[in-house]
């Protein structure tokens, strides 16, 4: 039987990974222009609801993954949400 702790786990990483497809999601250039960065918004917004949770670890796994997804100097992300989630 799952916990509630398990569950929440389970919508905070199922967010971060739709920030993720909606980042890499192609849109116009005239709209591109206002794209979000949906992976920063969803990380601090995590981060600030359940800081035991998210940390900086997360914040590290997860902007090495943006970087990965955009083709980024491996790091730039990483070191970006960390220094938002401190």
């Amino acid at each position: 039987m799952e916990t509630k702790e398990a569950k929440n786990h389970w919508v905070i990483w199922f967010t971060i990974v739709l920030a993720l497809m909606l980042t890499v999601l192609p849109l116009p250039d005239l709209l591109d222009l206002g794209r979000p960065q949906w992976v920063a918004l969803v990380l601090i917004y995590w981060v600030l609801a359940v800081p035991g949770h998210i940390g900086m670890v997360s914040s590290l796994i997860v902007g090495l993954l943006v970087d990965v997804l955009l083709g980024t100097v491996l790091g730039v992300h990483g070191l970006a949400f960390c220094v938002q989630t401190y």
